[in-house]
C-alpha cells in the first residue's frame, strides 16, 4: 500500500512580503487619516484655580480622536528627572485632563503623548506646559540620607546627609539626636539646626 504525500504548501516568502508591505501601507493610509484628523497637538494650560497640593487640570484644544491613545508625561524639576509616564490622568470630553496622585511641593512640566498607531513615526508629542509647582501639604514623605559620619576628635562627631527626597513642604528645621550606646546612653545629645543646612557637628 502506497502512502499518499501532501503536496500542498505554504505561501512563498514572495508572498509573505507583499502582504507585509501591503498591512504597512494600509496602516500607514490610516495613520496619516488619523494624523490630518488630529493635528497640532496643542500645548496644555493650568485651568484657574485648580491646583491643590496633590491635584490639577489642564485645559487642552486638541480633540480626541477615536482609536488614537493619549498619555501624559511628567519631569519634576526640583532634580532635573527624566520624563515619565503619569498614569493618574482622566482626558474628559470636554477638552480637561485632570492630573491627581501629585506629589506635595514639587514643581513639574508635564506633555501630552499621542500614539496614533504601532508604527514609531506615528507618535507626536506636545509641547511642554509651563512650570506647575504643587502647593504644599503635610510633613515629609521620605527620610533623610546619611552622606557621613566622622570623628575629628574623641568628643567631636560630624555628619552630612541628603535632605528628603520628597519635603512635602518648606523645610524649617532638622532635630539631631546622639544616643550613646552602653553605660553613657542616659547621656544624650540633642539639637536643632536651620533647615537649609546639610551638615553639622556635635559635640559630645
Amino acid at each position: 500500500q502506497n502512502a499518499s504525500v501532501n503536496t500542498h504548501q505554504g505561501p512563498g516568502q514572495d508572498e509573505v512580503r507583499n502582504c507585509v508591505r501591503g498591512c504597512i501601507f494600509a496602516l500607514e493610509d490610516y495613520s496619516n487619516e488619523k494624523e490630518y484628523e488630529l493635528g497640532e497637538l496643542t500645548t496644555p494650560t493650568v485651568v484657574a484655580q485648580s491646583l491643590t497640593h496633590s491635584s490639577v487640570t489642564l485645559r487642552w484644544h486638541t480633540p480626541l480622536v477615536p482609536n488614537v491613545t493619549f498619555k501624559m508625561h511628567k519631569r519634576m524639576l526640583d532634580w532635573d528627572s527624566g520624563w515619565h509616564l503619569h498614569p493618574h490622568t482622566e482626558f474628559r470630553a470636554d477638552r480637561l485632563i485632570v492630573l491627581t496622585e501629585l506629589q506635595p511641593y514639587v514643581t513639574y512640566r508635564f506633555k501630552v503623548v499621542a500614539l496614533i498607531s504601532s508604527l514609531p513615526k506615528y507618535i507626536q508629542e506636545s509641547n511642554e506646559t509651563v512650570q506647575i509647582a504643587t502647593k504644599a501639604y503635610g510633613v515629609p514623605s521620605t527620610a533623610p540620607q546619611i552622606r557621613y559620619v566622622t570623628t575629628p576628635s574623641p568628643t567631636v562627631i560630624s555628619l552630612a546627609w541628603q535632605p528628603p527626597r520628597f519635603t512635602n513642604n518648606r523645610l524649617i528645621s532638622y532635630k539631631i539626636q546622639l544616643r550613646p550606646v552602653g553605660p553613657d546612653e542616659k547621656s544624650q545629645v540633642s539639637t536643632t539646626i536651620n533647615g537649609k543646612l546639610i551638615s553639622t557637628m556635635l559635640w559630645k
